[in-house]
Formats: C-alpha cells, sequence, structure tokens
C-alpha cells in the first residue's frame, strides 16, 4: 500500500536511514507493517559508538539473545523489535500488525532479517 523511505542522515560518527513498508494481510485485512532502522559507522569511532550503544541498549531493556544472525543480535521483548550488529551496522527491524507492537514476534523480525543481510 504505502512505502516510507528517508535518505540517511550523517550524525556525527553515524549514517542513519530507515524505511517502512505497508501493506494489507489479505487475511485478516490489518495493516501490516515491514520496519528497518540502520545506523552506519562511517569511521572507527562511530564502530566503538555502535557498539558501546547497542550493548547499552541491551543491558538497559527487556531483551532476549537471539543466535544465528549477524554478530551479535537480541530481540527486545517489550516494543517488538530486532536488534541486529553487523559489521559496522546496526539494525533495528520490526514486523507485525502496525498498530500492535506485540505482534511483532521474534521469529518474524529474523526472517526479514535474514533475507536483509542475505
Amino acid at each position: 500500500i504505502s512505502v516510507d523511505s528517508n535518505a540517511p542522515k550523517i550524525t556525527g560518527n553515524l549514517a542513519q536511514s530507515k524505511c517502512s513498508f505497508t501493506d494489507a494481510n489479505p487475511d485478516t485485512n490489518q495493516l501490516m507493517v515491514a520496519a528497518v532502522a540502520v545506523r552506519s559507522a562511517i569511521n572507527d569511532e562511530g564502530d566503538i559508538q555502535n557498539k558501546n550503544e547497542f550493548a547499552a541498549a541491551r543491558a538497559n531493556n527487556n531483551t532476549d539473545t537471539v543466535t544465528g544472525i549477524g554478530e551479535s543480535a537480541y530481540f527486545n521483548k517489550t516494543n517488538g523489535l530486532l536488534h541486529v550488529l553487523k559489521g559496522h551496522n546496526w539494525l533495528i527491524i520490526s514486523f507485525g500488525v502496525g498498530t500492535d507492537q506485540a505482534s511483532n514476534t521474534v521469529d518474524n523480525d529474523v526472517k526479514l532479517a535474514q533475507k536483509l543481510l542475505n
């Protein structure tokens, strides 16, 4: 139904971009949203910043470790977001009913992440 994307914004040592895709689920007629935000380090300082902030966000939230994707990953159970650290990038991924963050499951988020990272 719609696509929303923004040009990357460079702030300090990071380039940040995001996009989302919305479509109706033909079975339920609910709006489904796939969303991705990427924080890319543009230098070594940005890489260190990404890793430190990734670790801090993991420690300060209701998370489960996710294995088999990226170098490190976790699922935030509170807001249904999958966080993946791969190379110089920190990806934040969600897929589910647009009006219900609880519908975002780790399995669906991981499937989307695997498609994006392959």
